[in-house]
């Protein structure tokens, strides 16, 4: 297994990957998820592609089968009127496949993108897990990840 830059090439898998872990959310919170809803197009994945703010990194087995994927984005704020000027890696998603989970295919994507933000002097990396059933959130902390903020609800 290998960890690269995702290609044109890859957008099916990404797109059906993006499909599994949509239905993961929606069937664990229908009340915040749409069913069958979409996160990216085939568009949104080609921008993001030719995009350097925006890497995609996939993890492929020795046939360069796509087995999961890292999409971050760059954030980048010097004029904050509180906050201090920052520059992160925010991971927006992280998946892989559920036939090759618990073959380090997450760890290898994290490694590659941790070392992709010190390339690019950021000071950290961010995301957003939910608290959910089997949610990701002890695979980031693994990964030595901590809580930076909380978001809470009250449902009615």
């Amino acid at each position: 297994m290998k960890i690269r830059k995702a290609e044109i090439k890859d957008c099916p898998k990404l797109l059906e990957l993006l499909a599994e872990i949509g239905q993961f959310h929606y069937e664990r919170r229908p009340d915040v998820f749409r069913a069958d809803a979409g996160k990216y197009s085939l568009t949104d994945l080609s921008e993001m592609l030719t995009d350097s703010t925006k890497p995609i990194f996939v993890a492929v087995s020795d046939c360069d089968e796509v087995l999961g994927y890292a999409m971050c984005q760059v954030k980048e704020n010097t004029e904050h009127t509180v906050l201090a000027p920052y520059k992160v890696l925010y991971l927006d998603d992280l998946c892989v496949d559920e036939n090759a989970r618990k073959l380090g295919a997450g760890g290898q994507l994290m490694d590659v993108l941790i070392d992709f933000a010190r390339e690019e002097h950021c000071s950290r990396v961010e995301l957003n897990v939910w608290e959910m059933p089997d949610s990701a959130k002890e695979f980031y902390e693994h990964h030595g990840f901590k809580t930076q903020r909380r978001e809470m609800e009250f449902l009615l």
